[in-house]
């Protein structure tokens, strides 16, 4: 699949109107960039620097996500992230976030392991 980062936007604004991640008081799609990368050694980031216009970053590498599940399951994983980001917690993966994703799989049918 030839990702893009329309294709990711148009992905997140699915996801985000779906249950559980509607519930979340996730950011409007303006205040996200969106990134595909050649990265091997990551499948896909998220970051926040309140310091730039789009402070939310979500970064999905072509490399590690060849296939369009593959590509969705990496994104849930990175809106997860997102959905702590006003508690600063964003880059843990503590007893909340894997609560969450236990949530998220249990929507869409995924191993919540695999998130």
């Amino acid at each position: 699949m030839k990702l893009t980062p329309y294709i990711l936007e148009s992905l997140y604004l699915c996801m985000a109107a779906c249950h559980p991640m509607r519930n979340w008081d996730l950011p409007a799609p303006e205040l996200i960039t969106f990134k595909v990368t050649r990265e091997i050694d990551a499948m896909a980031t998220y970051r926040y620097d309140e310091a730039l216009d789009r402070p939310h970053i979500i970064t999905i590498s072509r490399l590690k996500n060849e296939h369009f599940d593959t590509v969705q399951r990496s994104l849930a994983h990175e809106i997860v992230h997102m959905s702590f980001w006003k508690t600063g917690a964003w880059d843990k993966h503590g007893k909340a976030f894997r609560t969450r994703t236990r949530q998220v799989a249990r929507e869409y049918g995924w191993d919540s392991l695999e998130l």
